[in-house]
């Protein structure tokens, strides 16, 4: 505000208090101003000073606010002050300038007082910086009148002794503008105002003139300050740096931060900073308690966003590389343990899986979990325990999976077998077997090969061969002899089981067996090609060769095909004459000599090859018993030239590779009866029509024949088929069980007595009947039962308990209660998994609102109540609740309001004056003895009696002669005599022998007695 000090001013002589400017009456820049023209000088908000020289006008404490009277003008107080009302006509005195210095105007806008002819100026007038605006000065004469000098802006200083009076001058009031400008009036511009103004009209139109200008001061408010960039919400893993930033209009804006709702002022690893417009949170590293809702206030302007901490399971790095990169190694029989440690937020399940299926706990697996490791635990393991092993750590903030290798060593397996004679004499017997199946995880380093005579016991070892010979002669046999031997595979942790030999007998001289008769491959008019296989009886050495020889159909004389024998099984023979119907033999050649030959073949024409037969019709299975099949079917479609001559039928076991005849010779109708079948044996039949041309395409049989077996149906019960399952909710079950019995049994499973839920699926094939429920549900639990019957009226049965688990859900509602003084009961709601689990547990945790960490309270708590003693009072205490069982834990349940324990306040304390009396003192005495009590883990045990004794005894706990004053696990009070023990949340380390002393001057009392814990579970 622009204001100066009159300090020149002249003061009437007239009776009362004289006008003029007051001493240093001004207001200082960006104050109210204070009382000009008051005899008071200094005073702030004085009253009016009766007519002097010219009235002058004061200004007030926040206004300037003039009253006129006859002879001059008197100031009217400002807030607080008095109105002078009563101005007498004092002698004119010349106005004098008074002495002043430009101020910067930062305050409200006043008014002035105005005379006609001369102004009150200084060197300077008032000058606007920015958008700030200035005041004018007062003006003051001999005859002073109201001036509107109000809030005017101005371009460039302002001289204040410019000559001019209203509505003149580059300054005139006349031309202000709004409600205190305006045009002046005639009687402004010309004439001095009148001075016969009433003090209330003056007090209106100075109230009136205020309230304008403070309207027009409201609205020249600096422009408000806003946001170019909010705060954005954060997620960041544990440890890793985070940042909160946001960008505002103005850089003179000073910030605030708040987490949740509380300003920070100091946290240990955050950073306040602001680079311009941008203010900025850091976290060098997050951790659990930086977790929240920020808050930037700033100014105006105001914004918030959340940090969210994830803490995903972790495992070592180290540890991790080692797992995954290099293989677990253990030896056969002995005991396995993986142990994993990890970190993270708590709760985390873990979960062991194999071949893509969860683990569980059965005779030789277990898997235990705490709240910093997993371990997987094989007590014996062997080889099908190797292979690919997955951990999976699961959290609210993610899964971890690790994926390790398990390698189980071990002696190695038998070598396959049999063990084959590829040859046998009066002087050595070679055998040949094949490597193991399973080399024990090391490579097989030899073969060690025994003997031993038949009719002794004892073995001798022959010799060893090297890895890659699978094969052994030996030439300590004598002729006519029989032996046994034996082959064994080793590696470098020990020797396999043997694979033994049947009875071998050292022959002189022994010819192969006679082959099969061979077949016809394929025919044209000068050659005929045959093929053959060896025979099943090699004599006593390698075969060598085969004598082919051919006749004509009809002859006796058999004529060699080749010169010497053949090596291979299959002989083109030619030089033969068309149209000539020929058979041919074949017979097996070894060291000792040509064996037997082989029934003749089919007979075939040479000649050009014509049109076969085609494909028999509705071949099919018609009857079969325990020892036959009979098969019928239909002649092939007609064709023109070809006459079927009769029909091939072919069988071949399922295990093998190669079809053999059923008959020697064709048969002549469309049926036959497949006799001499094993019982219970499967096989695949085929017939095919012959011509002169050769066979046609064969039919076989869509599905397997067997002939019927005379079996009571059983089941095939195993190590393998388990009695009792426990699976995951959500987690498949699937039970194969194989079975026998002719004819095929009925196979029905049960639920519990009842027919399955629609959403089993049953299948049975091939001897296996499998049950499979997709996804377990919690009722699928119960007794399943499998039953086979064979229409008859035999049955057997077989049942397994199934059980389905999963993690508990969430524990109910937690109520808090102050049952003893300076403690908390948490007492919960149950989970709902209770109805179906047996083995859930709880486990609470606390957490002071200072701090962001839970801590464990209690665990393995199998009932809904717990009792905190450690209540510090004065401090606010949240709770959580989570049910547990062998498979994870529960989502918790939290405490929404906060348990404080209020401090109390020392009382003011009168003590009752002693007066000496008679002496009563008696020594103690038990009025009611201590009981033993039972009770069960988790809960709370009262124990009390009653002590009488003059003075009052003093009281003493003990537990097996242990000081209970000051556990807090133990809660004491003697109320009149009645002493009371409570032991909060009893454990199993609360049983003993408790003893209660009464003791005083006089004497002691004791009394026992014993607790004993239960545990809930039983």
């Amino acid at each position: 505000m622009a204001s100066g000090h009159g300090v020149d001013a002249m003061l009437s002589r007239a009776p009362g208090y004289a006008g003029g400017a007051g001493g240093e009456g001004f207001s200082r820049e960006g104050s109210a101003l204070w009382g000009a023209g008051s005899p008071y000088g200094k005073d702030r908000g004085s009253a009016g000073a009766m007519a002097g020289a010219g009235g002058v006008g004061r200004l007030g404490g926040d206004e300037w606010d003039l009253v006129h009277g006859k002879g001059g003008v008197g100031g009217a107080g400002g807030p607080g002050g008095e109105y002078g009302l009563d101005a007498h006509l004092g002698r004119p005195s010349r106005g004098e300038t008074g002495k002043g210095t430009a101020s910067d105007v930062r305050g409200p806008g006043n008014k002035g007082s105005a005379g006609d002819r001369e102004y009150l100026s200084g060197p300077e007038g008032a000058r606007r910086e920015g958008r700030d605006f200035s005041q004018l000065g007062s003006l003051y004469d001999t005859n002073s009148a109201f001036g509107g000098a109000g809030s005017k802006f101005h371009d460039r200083s302002v001289d204040g002794s410019s000559s001019g009076g209203f509505g003149q001058g580059p300054l005139s009031y006349g031309q202000m503008p709004g409600p205190l400008g305006g045009p002046p009036s005639a009687n402004q511009r010309n004439q001095e105002p009148d001075l016969d103004l009433k003090a209330n009209d003056s007090l209106k139109n100075t109230e009136s003139t205020g309230q304008k200008r403070q309207s027009i001061l409201d609205n020249l408010k600096v422009p408000r300050c806003y946001l170019n960039k909010q705060l954005a919400t954060v997620r960041v893993l544990k440890g890793d740096p985070a940042e909160l930033s946001c960008t505002v209009s103005k850089d003179n804006v000073t910030g605030v931060w708040f987490k949740d709702g509380l300003k920070l002022t100091s946290m240990d690893g955050v950073i306040f900073e602001k680079k311009g417009l941008v203010h900025k949170l850091i976290i060098n590293k997050a951790e659990d308690i930086h977790a929240g809702k920020y808050r930037f206030e700033g100014g105006d302007v105001k914004t918030e966003a959340s940090i969210f901490v994830e803490d995903p399971p972790r495992v070592d790095k180290v540890l991790l590389k080692n797992l995954s990169s290099v293989p677990t190694v253990a030896k056969a029989g002995e005991g396995v343990k993986l142990q994993i440690p990890f970190e993270g937020r708590w709760p985390i399940r873990a979960a062991w899986l194999k071949d893509r299926m969860e683990l569980g706990n059965d005779t030789r697996i277990r898997v235990d979990k705490t709240d910093t490791c997993t371990t997987l635990s094989i007590s014996s393991c062997d080889r099908t325990d190797c292979g690919d092993y997955k951990v999976r750590l699961k959290n609210d903030s993610g899964v971890l999976e690790i994926n390790l290798k398990l390698v189980v060593i071990d002696k190695p397996q038998p070598p396959a077998g049999p063990i084959k004679i590829v040859e046998s004499s009066a002087d050595n017997i070679t055998i040949e077997w094949k490597p193991p199946k399973d080399d024990g995880g090391k490579p097989v380093q030899r073969y060690i090969v025994e003997r031993q005579q038949v009719g002794r016991n004892d073995w001798e070892t022959l010799g060893e061969t090297p890895r890659s010979c699978t094969s052994f002669t030996t030439s300590r046999v004598e002729e006519e002899m029989s032996y046994y031997f034996r082959v064994r595979a080793m590696n470098a942790e020990g020797v396999s089981d043997a694979l033994e030999s049947g009875e071998v007998k050292a022959a002189g001289k022994a010819c192969p067996g006679a082959p099969d008769p061979p077949e016809i491959i394929s025919v044209s008019r000068d050659a005929i090609t045959i093929s053959w296989k060896a025979p099943g009886k090699t004599g006593a050495s390698q075969i060598v060769g085969y004598v082919v020889q051919k006749r004509k159909k009809g002859t006796v004389t058999w004529l060699p095909v080749t010169n010497g024998p053949v090596k291979d099984k299959k002989l083109k023979v030619t030089n033969l004459k068309k149209g000539v119907q020929y058979e041919f033999r074949v017979a097996a050649v070894n060291t000792a000599g040509t064996g037997q030959p082989s029934d003749p073949s089919e007979p075939a024409f040479a000649r050009d090859p014509t049109k076969s037969p085609g494909q028999v019709q509705d071949l099919k299975v018609s009857s079969s018993d325990s020892t036959s099949v009979t098969l019928t079917w239909n002649k092939p479609e007609v064709q023109d030239g070809i006459e079927v001559k009769g029909y091939e039928v072919e069988m071949k076991p399922c295990n093998s590779l190669s079809w053999t005849k059923c008959f020697t010779l064709p048969a002549q109708s469309t049926s036959c009866r497949v006799q001499g079948l094993q019982a219970g044996g499967k096989l695949l039949l085929r017939v095919r029509a012959l011509s002169d041309s050769g066979p046609g395409e064969a039919s076989e049989l869509e599905a397997r024949a067997g002939a019927a077996p005379v079996v009571s149906p059983r089941l095939l019960i195993d190590d393998t088929v388990k009695s009792f399952l426990i699976i995951k909710a959500g987690n498949p079950i699937r039970v194969k069980i194989p079975f026998e019995g002719s004819p095929e049994p009925v196979v029905t499973w049960l639920k519990d007595g009842l027919p399955l839920p629609s959403r089993a699926d049953v299948s049975t094939e091939d001897g296996i009947t499998q049950l499979l429920l997709r996804a377990a549900e919690f009722c699928d639990s119960g007794t399943y039962t499998v039953e086979l019957g064979d229409g008859l009226g035999e049955r057997e049965t077989f049942s397994f308990q199934v059980q389905v688990r999963d993690i508990p859900q969430p524990p109910g509602a937690i109520r808090l209660e102050e049952n003893v003084p300076n403690t908390v009961t948490v007492t919960w709601d149950p989970s709902a998994s209770e109805r179906w689990e047996k083995n859930l547990y709880y486990t609470i945790l606390k957490r002071e609102s200072q701090k962001g960490l839970w801590h464990v309270l209690g665990d393995l708590i199998y009932n809904n109540k717990f009792t905190f003693t450690r209540v510090v009072p004065g401090r606010d205490y949240y709770f959580r609740v989570v049910a547990k069982n062998d498979l994870g834990a529960s989502d918790p349940s939290e405490t929404v309001q906060p348990w404080r324990i209020s401090k109390k306040k020392a009382e003011f304390q009168v003590k009752e004056q002693k007066y000496r009396g008679v002496n009563q003192n008696q020594p103690p005495r038990f009025l009611v003895p201590l009981k033993s009590h039972v009770v069960v883990t988790g809960s709370e045990c009262h124990m009390s009696c009653a002590v009488g004794g003059h003075p009052p005894p003093k009281i003493t706990w003990y537990k097996d002669s242990r000081d209970l004053s000051g556990d807090p696990n133990y809660f004491c009070t003697n109320d009149f005599g009645v002493c009371s023990l409570v032991v909060l949340g009893v454990t199993k380390q609360d049983e003993g022998e408790y003893m209660v002393e009464a003791s005083n001057g006089v004497g002691r009392a004791f009394s026992r007695a014993f607790l004993a814990i239960k545990d809930s579970s039983l």
